[in-house]
């Protein structure tokens, strides 16, 4: 992953833990911790444009689940989350290391249950959700 990936990811990240209070850390990739838990995952959104001064427009696809013995909890979180990103996102939410300049932000998957799984004798509901980011490069 070259270093304008790893600042989008890391400055989402980052913005989303610094405005929104998390009941867990939030574990980066598709790996789900035992008990209540956060997953973040980066993938390609659709597809971006190139512009003549040599800039780019970028789209990024953000997956977030959430194991949690509250299913409503967890989708409560992941709404939570798309409202920082898709409301105050736009004026608020800016690079850590200078390397894109963020457009904007939706919601692409409504919070969507995933299924239940059984966490060491507790049953726990998965619950995701997805939102894109829009960037220039």
């Amino acid at each position: 992953m070259d270093k304008t990936k790893k600042d989008i990811e890391k400055s989402i990240l980052t913005y989303i833990t610094d405005n929104v209070e998390l009941p867990e850390n939030i574990a980066l990739g598709d790996a789900i911790q035992p008990g209540n838990s956060i997953s973040y995952l980066m993938g390609a959104g659709s597809p971006g444009q190139r512009y003549f001064d040599g800039k780019r427009k970028k789209h990024y696809l953000f997956t977030l689940s959430v194991k949690d013995s509250n299913s409503l909890e967890a989708i409560g979180l992941l709404n939570e989350i798309m409202d920082v990103m898709e409301i105050e996102g736009p004026n608020k939410l800016k690079s850590l290391s200078g390397s894109f300049h963020f457009v904007s932000s939706s919601m692409r998957n409504n919070p969507t249950y995933q299924g239940m799984v059984d966490d060491n004798g507790v049953k726990r509901a998965v619950i995701s959700g997805s939102f894109e980011v829009t960037v220039i490069i």
